[in-house]
């Protein structure tokens, strides 16, 4: 019997000036990135850039990037 469960990701906000890099615990990507900028947003940054998204269970080449709001 296996049981599903939510995958740790690595977020990365990259700006002009900053990189900022946190953990999450997400079932998919896209969910990641909303916990992020939630979490971001939270404690203060406002900064636009690109978040980057890696699945540290997944082999190192899969990764996703999507843009930041």
């Amino acid at each position: 019997m296996s049981i599903r469960r939510e995958k740790i990701y690595r977020c990365t906000l990259v700006t002009r000036t900053r990189r900022i890099v946190g953990l999450v615990r997400a079932w998919d990507a896209r969910e990641a990135v909303s916990i992020y900028r939630e979490d971001l947003a939270a404690t203060g940054v406002t900064a636009r850039g690109t978040i980057q998204v890696t699945d540290l269970a997944a082999p190192l080449d899969r990764g996703y990037e999507l843009a930041a709001s």
